[in-house]
């Protein structure tokens, strides 16, 4: 009997093993399970009122890489205006906060930035992560009297690791 017990132990725990899924994460991962901690590639969709967008980002060595449009980027459609520039993305444990850089759209419209918080699922494979976000437009009436509009936008952002492990370039 003792020696049933045992062999079904030793099963168990082989089938259960998984890397940080005994004594805690493995240091260096911001908290996530996974060998490689939050690195790799994230996608989100971004959803408020009259607002359809999408972000993009990665992290190599627990960190963000280059931000620059072209690697770390956000893309807004919001009152027939398309808003894009560079997204600077902070993960600490499970908790990712963005901020997105101003960007004029056109010679004609305002100035306009945003930020984001999400909560990441460190727990998964997959990296998901949803929260809210702000999206502000600041547009100037080009008739006397000058008037600064300012509109503000709540949207809603829901995303996930896209590619798991180092990001490079």
């Amino acid at each position: 009997m003792k020696k049933v017990a045992a062999s079904l132990l030793i099963t168990f725990i082989a089938a259960t093993a998984q890397a940080g899924s005994f004594g805690g994460p493995p240091p260096f991962t911001n908290g996530s399970p996974l060998p490689s901690g939050v690195d790799g590639s994230y996608q989100a969709a971004l959803k408020g009122k009259n607002l359809n967008g999408i972000v993009r980002f990665s992290y190599s060595g627990g960190s963000q890489i280059d931000v620059t449009v072209e690697d770390n980027a956000y893309f807004i459609f919001y009152a027939g205006q398309i808003y894009q520039q560079a997204a600077q993305v902070a993960i600490m444990d499970s908790q990712i906060s963005a901020i997105l850089e101003e960007t004029f759209p056109s010679l004609f419209s305002g100035l306009a930035s945003g930020y984001f918080s999400a909560k990441l699922q460190t727990k998964s494979a997959f990296g998901n992560f949803s929260g809210k976000g702000r999206f502000t437009v600041t547009d100037t009436t080009p008739v006397p009297p000058l008037v600064d509009i300012i509109t503000d936008i709540d949207f809603r952002v829901n995303g996930m690791r896209t590619v798991t492990g180092s990001a490079s370039n």
